[in-house]
């Protein structure tokens, strides 16, 4: 399992993190990856040794429920669309790990940027910045986790859970 040292905490809506990343706009690759996830060590080397230059984690494996960030792919696996209002039957759940190339970022950065400071959009999940970028062109591509855990921790059941699957205190 990865265990982040606790840092400073602050509270920010996820779009607000991606603009305060954006402000350091130097032409790297960004890695998003979300802080409320725990995951065995097999995830990130999944999505680190994918060859597309842009790629996003999915759960594939389980059930999949209203609240989860739902996402449907092509026959490439290329996803086609992201957002939590999509059928139960669809490809599978984002679990908040993605990579984005240095050229996607900077469009991600810019998009963030227009829809929360022109457009106001404040409280939109960042996936919506994500969706339209692929309605723009840009390829955005699954990486199937199979079988490896990642769980996000939201509630006190959620972190039981997390407890269970990972034999201890988290």
């Amino acid at each position: 399992m990865v265990r982040f040292p606790p840092e400073r905490r602050v509270r920010l809506h996820e779009q607000r993190g991606v603009t305060l990343a954006g402000q350091r706009d130097d032409g790297r690759p960004l890695f998003l990856l979300d802080s409320d996830i725990l995951f065995e060590d097999a995830v990130l080397s999944l999505v680190l040794k994918d060859p597309h230059e842009n790629r996003l984690a999915v759960r594939t494996q389980g059930p999949l429920d209203d609240e989860d960030m739902k996402v449907e792919v092509d026959g490439e696996g290329r996803i086609v669309d992201i957002r939590k209002h999509l059928p139960l039957t669809c490809f599978g759940e984002s679990v908040g790990i993605e990579l984005f190339s240095a050229r996607a970022a900077r469009l991600l950065f810019h998009t963030v940027r227009r829809r929360v400071a022109v457009e106001g959009r404040v409280t939109d999940f960042y996936e919506a910045s994500f969706l339209e970028l692929i309605r723009r062109g840009e390829a955005l591509f699954a990486v199937d986790l199979g079988a490896r855990v990642c769980v996000e921790v939201d509630t006190p059941e959620d972190l039981a859970t997390a407890r269970r699957m990972f034999g201890g205190s988290p």
